[in-house]
């Protein structure tokens, strides 16, 4: 008995020790809510497989967010040739997927005439209107996983 009594009082001692200890929350301390969201992409893709001189290639995006999205920026850095890189402006329109739980737009691009083991970089930045942006080098994974294709990110390749 006067053992249980000895361990009934240690647990004790221990459960009113532990519940006074705060946990250290970083993130609670650090960030103030503004009650604005960042856009996000669940994917940057392609599925083609001929990057070949004159060849369109279809380039798929998926993204979301909780804000109005203004427009999204697509960028396409050829190496060696800055006078064939590529910027491009969509305005916003929507294209939700129900599947995906994502809008989606679809850039189609020609590969220019340059020479074998060019190589080639495309990224997007997704604006919303509150400002926030999310580029393609922050790709995060969609609601339901992220679609099937390259890389998910940035695209690089180069010509064959």
């Amino acid at each position: 008995m006067k053992n249980f009594k000895t361990i009934l009082f240690v647990a004790l001692v221990t459960i009113s020790l532990t519940s006074c200890y705060e946990d250290d929350n970083w993130l609670e301390q650090n960030i103030e809510e503004t009650g604005r969201s960042v856009p996000m992409i669940a994917s940057f893709t392609t599925s083609d497989e001929d990057y070949s001189p004159g060849n369109e290639i279809t380039l798929d995006l998926r993204y979301w967010s909780n804000d109005a999205i203004e427009q999204v920026d697509f960028f396409a850095q050829v190496e060696g040739h800055p006078e064939l890189d590529d910027l491009r402006v969509y305005p916003y329109e929507e294209a939700y997927s129900a599947q995906s739980r994502t809008d989606s737009l679809l850039i189609r691009y020609t590969i220019p005439d340059v020479p074998s083991g060019t190589s080639f970089g495309f990224q997007v930045v997704v604006k919303n209107e509150n400002g926030l942006t999310a580029s393609s080098s922050e790709v995060r994974e969609s609601p339901t996983g992220v679609p099937e294709g390259r890389d998910g990110g940035v695209i690089n390749f180069r010509v064959d």
